[in-house]
């Protein structure tokens, strides 16, 4: 592997991790409370995934000033987005079997990596000479 990509690779494999852990065994999903906009399980919930995200972060900078927006706006975005999903679901009066449900639900997972590969486009960006 070229040495340059090693910690992108890495950062790669934080973020996974920490999201699989933040979302899979960290999270209970609570369908009403989860679609109220501003409860405090999902900023909580989002605040979780941001503060996770710092590892990977750290791999490319200490920049306080870099820091700070990467870790406001992963955890803005990953709070609508699952604020989303859970109202259009409630909105929809969909159940988790449902295929519908499950179409959103990936369509959010998307969304959450592509925030990833945002973040670190980000980092390579403003680290790269």
């Amino acid at each position: 592997m070229n040495p340059e990509f090693v910690p992108l690779f890495w950062a790669l494999v934080l973020l996974e991790t920490k999201h699989f852990v933040a979302d899979f065994l960290l999270w209970r999903r609570q369908p009403e409370a989860d679609a109220v906009y501003g409860h405090r399980r999902g900023i909580a919930h989002a605040a979780l995934h941001a503060l996770l995200s710092l590892p990977a972060i750290l791999i490319f900078t200490r920049s306080v000033e870099l820091i700070a927006p990467i870790f406001a706006a992963e955890f803005y975005a990953h709070y609508h987005l699952d604020w989303l999903r859970a109202w259009i679901l409630r909105a929809r009066g969909l159940e988790p079997g449902d295929a519908r449900s499950s179409i959103i639900f990936g369509f959010g997972q998307f969304a959450h990596q592509m925030t990833y590969v945002l973040i670190l486009a980000v980092l390579v960006r403003a680290v790269s000479p």
